[in-house]
């Protein structure tokens, strides 16, 4: 979220709080509170409140379609986001049948291909700059570019691969 907040001019106060501490809280994590004392919790939730305080950002998109499209994409890297873990945590230690994994991988591939696709010619995935669909897509498949898509397959998808 500070990625988001800064990028929105907005300054963030981060607490860390130990692992005992969150399993004892009734917020999930992350979470912002307001200075009303409101909470809102969810990485992407939180990406689009910070884009709105901070409406001359463009970080929702300029005018109304393209900030349904950054809807549209936020949503696409968070449905995105149990295929890019199912194969990172087979990377990761988790015990997985091969054959599995590979189906897994396969399917992640093909998802990723319609981000390729969009990206055509694009530097962003909405508009002349970022907006928090880059944001959350980045940090959705950052695993996945880390661990899970080799020099070939990101040689073989060159927009998504200078996008990220």
């Amino acid at each position: 979220m500070q990625i988001v907040a800064s990028l929105a001019g907005t300054n963030l106060e981060v607490i860390t709080v130990s692992a005992d501490e969150a399993k004892k809280s009734s917020t999930s994590f992350p979470y912002i509170k307001t200075a009303k004392d409101e909470i809102i919790f969810e990485a992407s939730a939180i990406a689009a409140h910070l884009a709105r305080m901070n409406p001359n950002s463009g970080l929702s998109g300029v005018g109304a379609f393209q900030e349904a499209s950054v809807n549209q994409w936020v949503a696409w890297a968070e449905c995105s986001g149990a295929q890019v873990s199912n194969v990172v945590s087979g990377i990761q230690g988790k015990t997985v049948d091969a054959k599995r994994w590979n189906d897994q991988l396969g399917a992640l591939k093909k998802t990723v291909m319609a981000l390729n696709a969009h990206l055509k010619g694009k530097k962003w995935i909405v508009g002349d700059k970022p907006t928090i669909a880059d944001v959350v897509a980045g940090v959705t498949l950052a695993p996945a570019f880390q661990l899970c898509f080799d020099s070939g397959f990101r040689k073989g998808h060159a927009d998504l691969s200078a996008w990220f």
